[in-house]
Parts: C-alpha cells; sequence; structure tokens
C-alpha cells in the first residue's frame, strides 16, 4: 500500500532528523554552550541563555559558576521553578553565599511558601556575612510576605483596580526591575 509506505518513510526521516538533532547537542561542548549563551544575552534572550548556562553546566558540573549564571538568567525571566533548582543546588557553596537566600526567594515567588519559609530560616542561621543587619531585615520581610501569602491563600482580592500605566511600559520587549521613584514616575530596565 503507498500510503502505508509513505507513512513510514516519513516517520523514518523524522526519526532520523530527530537522531542528528540529538547527537548535534551532544557534541556540543560545554564551551560552545557558554558562547552561545554569551551570545544570547546580547541579544536580551536570558530565558534561552539560562538553558545553554544549564547545559554546559551538565557537561562540566565542577564549574557551578555555569549554573549560578543559569539561576541568575531564570530568575530574569521570572522562571522561578528552574532558578529555584539551580540556586538549590549552590545554596550550601562559600563561593555564592547568598544563594541560599536566592533560593528561598525563587521558592516564595513560585508559590511554595512554607518551603520558602524553612529555607530562609536556614539561610539565617548559616550566614555569616558582614552585611548581618541587612540580611536579618530582607530575610525577615521575606518570612512576612510568605506568611502574609498563606493567610491570603486563593482569596480573590477586594476593590482591586487595576490602572495600566502607558503605553511605554509593557511593551513587547522585555522590562524588569521596576522601581517607583515618585507618585508619577517609575523606573524600570528594559531591552529597548
Amino acid at each position: 500500500n503507498l500510503n502505508n509506505m509513505t507513512k513510514r518513510l516519513l516517520t523514518f526521516v523524522l526519526s532520523l532528523i530527530i537522531t542528528t538533532i540529538g547527537l548535534q547537542a551532544q557534541k556540543t561542548s560545554w564551551k560552545e554552550h557558554v558562547k552561545l549563551a554569551e551570545k544570547l544575552i546580547s541579544d536580551g534572550r536570558y530565558g534561552d541563555a539560562a538553558q545553554q548556562y544549564e547545559n554546559a553546566w551538565r557537561k562540566k558540573t565542577k564549574r557551578i559558576d555555569l549554573l549560578a549564571k543559569a539561576a541568575e538568567n531564570y530568575k530574569v525571566v521570572k522562571n522561578y521553578r528552574k532558578s529555584a533548582k539551580a540556586y538549590e543546588r549552590i545554596r550550601d557553596n562559600k563561593v555564592y553565599p547568598l544563594a541560599g537566600l536566592n533560593y528561598a526567594r525563587a521558592l516564595k515567588q513560585d508559590g511554595q511558601y512554607d518551603k520558602a519559609k524553612v529555607e530562609l530560616v536556614n539561610f539565617l542561621s548559616s550566614y555569616t556575612g558582614s552585611d548581618m543587619d541587612v540580611i536579618q531585615e530582607i530575610v525577615q520581610m521575606e518570612i512576612k510576605g510568605a506568611e502574609m501569602a498563606l493567610a491570603l491563600g486563593d482569596k480573590p482580592a477586594k476593590n482591586l483596580e487595576i490602572e495600566h500605566l502607558s503605553s511605554k511600559v509593557n511593551t513587547p520587549e522585555t522590562e524588569f526591575a521596576p522601581m517607583p521613584f515618585a507618585d508619577d514616575i517609575l523606573y524600570f530596565s528594559s531591552t529597548m
């Protein structure tokens, strides 16, 4: 049957293409992944860069700096689940003393409030930096935020009014790190 033969040929060709792509990915060195990640960052493609840093780390697991870069880039694109997984692996490393805090924050942003609270307390109990006063204040605020989120649960917000800002905000470009400066001024970063 010609139709059956065509389906088998198409299946074979697709299998060949998928296998070739898989083999090509395996042949990519960790340095090539890093180079691609750096290029992607310069193009403002932080999520793709994070994946490339993670791919590089999987090939060179002793280079935790690659995993740290993956975690940071996942955080930029608000992929908090992947950011948390990356931070979890480096949270006890002395080279990255704030990784435990970043791990807990990523958990909180991902909606894992109970786990975030535990990790915040764990982080604070082991942190020994010279900026302990500031860090303690930050951790306490994060814990309060997690507790508030747990208390609110899935309750709908009442009397909430959403006001869109100008057309210069929420454009198709990547915008992040908003910082209110005054009642009518908002600073933010953008890849425009």
